[in-house]
C-alpha cells in the first residue's frame, strides 16, 4: 500500500511484486495462483487501480511452465496490470519457441509484459507491442561501472528496450554494492537508455526516500518519446543523448571511467524559442544540486563531468 501510495505521489504508474510474493519462485510447489500469509492481492490491486497505478507480478520460469494457463485468467480477474516472467530459457530453440507462445497469451489477454534474465530482444515486441521491455543487460543488480554503463549504447540497446533494475541510494541504504557510479549518472541512464518499462526503485523501500530533490527528476522524465537524438559519445568514455516528448527536452550525460570536458551543440532545439533547462547533477557530497539556465538552438552547452558522473537535463520552452 506504501509504494502505491509512493508512486501516485510521484507519477509512476506500477508498482511490481517481484520473487517471493507467491513463495519461493524455484520451489515447484509454490503455486503462483495463491499468494504467501499476510498479502491480500486482490485488495491491493483494488487499492491500486482506486489511485491510478497498476500492478505487475513476478512469476518465475518454473511457476510459469506449470501454470500459464491457469494464472492468465486469474490474474485478470484479480485485475493485474502486467506479468513480469523470470529466469526464462533465452538461449535455445525450444525456450523462445514456448516464449513467444507465452507472450502471446499473456499480451492477448491485455497485460504487459516484461521478461527477464538471460532473453535479448529478438524482434518479438514488434508482433507484440504490449511485451514492453526485457532484461539481458546486466544492470545494477550484477553492480555494474561507468565503463559498463557508458558502453551499453553502442552494444545491448542497439537489440532493443532494457529493463535496467536501478538500485537508486536513499537516505538509509546506499546500495553500495550495485552501484558504482553517481546519482546524477543514474539520472543520466534514464534518459539514455530507451525502455517503456523502467523499474526505477530496485530493493528499495518507499519510506526511505525522503529527501525529494534528488528523486525530483523521476516526477517527470517518460519512457517512451517522439524524437531522440543521440548527441555525442565514445564507447566505455562519454555518452550524450536527447529526447523529446511532446514540446519538452531532456538530455541525459553520463562519463565512463575518466573526466569528460567537452561540450554539446544544442541543434535539436525549435529556433526561436528561448528553453528554461534544469540541470540536475552530483552536488559533489553524495547528493544532487540543481540549477537553472536558459538555452536555445545552435549553442554550445559546456559538459564537465567527473568519472562516473552524470547530469540529466529538462529543457522546457519559455512562453
Amino acid at each position: 500500500m506504501r509504494c502505491i501510495d509512493f508512486a501516485a505521489k510521484h507519477n509512476f504508474q506500477y508498482i511490481l511484486f517481484d520473487a517471493g510474493w507467491y513463495g519461493k519462485e524455484f520451489n515447484s510447489i509454490s503455486d503462483p495462483t495463491t499468494y504467501i500469509k499476510g498479502l491480500d492481492m486482490p485488495a491491493i490491486i483494488k487499492y491500486g487501480k482506486s489511485r491510478h497505478i497498476g500492478v505487475i507480478l513476478y512469476v518465475n520460469y518454473v511457476g510459469l511452465r506449470k501454470y500459464l494457463d491457469r494464472i492468465i485468467p486469474l490474474y485478470k480477474e484479480w485485475g493485474v496490470a502486467g506479468m513480469k516472467f523470470g529466469f526464462v530459457d533465452g538461449m535455445t530453440q525450444e525456450g523462445i519457441s514456448w516464449l513467444a507462445s507465452a507472450v502471446r497469451k499473456a499480451t492477448d489477454a491485455g497485460f504487459i509484459i516484461d521478461v527477464h534474465d538471460n532473453y535479448k530482444p529478438t524482434g518479438l515486441s514488434r508482433k507484440y507491442p504490449a511485451w514492453l521491455t526485457q532484461e539481458g543487460v546486466r544492470g545494477d543488480e550484477n553492480g555494474p561501472d561507468a565503463f559498463h554503463t557508458t558502453t551499453l549504447p553502442f552494444t545491448r540497446f542497439l537489440a532493443g528496450p532494457a529493463d535496467f533494475t536501478f538500485c537508486y541510494p536513499n537516505a538509509t541504504n546506499s546500495f553500495s554494492k550495485n552501484l558504482k557510479v553517481s546519482m546524477a549518472h543514474q539520472l543520466a541512464l534514464t534518459v539514455i537508455y530507451f525502455s517503456p518499462l523502467q523499474s526505477m526503485f530496485w530493493y528499495g523501500k518507499p519510506e526511505d526516500y525522503t529527501n525529494e530533490k534528488e528523486i525530483e527528476f523521476f516526477k517527470y522524465v517518460p519512457t517512451v518519446w517522439d524524437e531522440s537524438h543521440y548527441l555525442a559519445g565514445e564507447i566505455g568514455k562519454y555518452i550524450s543523448v536527447a529526447r523529446r516528448k511532446g514540446n519538452v527536452w531532456f538530455v541525459g550525460n553520463a562519463a565512463g571511467l575518466e573526466d569528460w570536458d567537452g561540450a554539446i551543440k544544442l541543434d535539436f532545439l525549435k529556433a526561436n524559442i528561448i528553453y528554461e533547462a534544469a540541470i540536475y547533477e552530483d552536488d559533489g557530497k553524495g547528493g544532487i544540486g540543481k540549477r537553472i539556465i536558459q538555452v536555445k538552438k545552435g549553442e554550445d552547452l559546456p559538459i564537465n563531468i567527473r568519472a562516473k558522473c552524470g547530469q540529466a537535463i529538462i529543457m522546457r520552452p519559455l512562453k
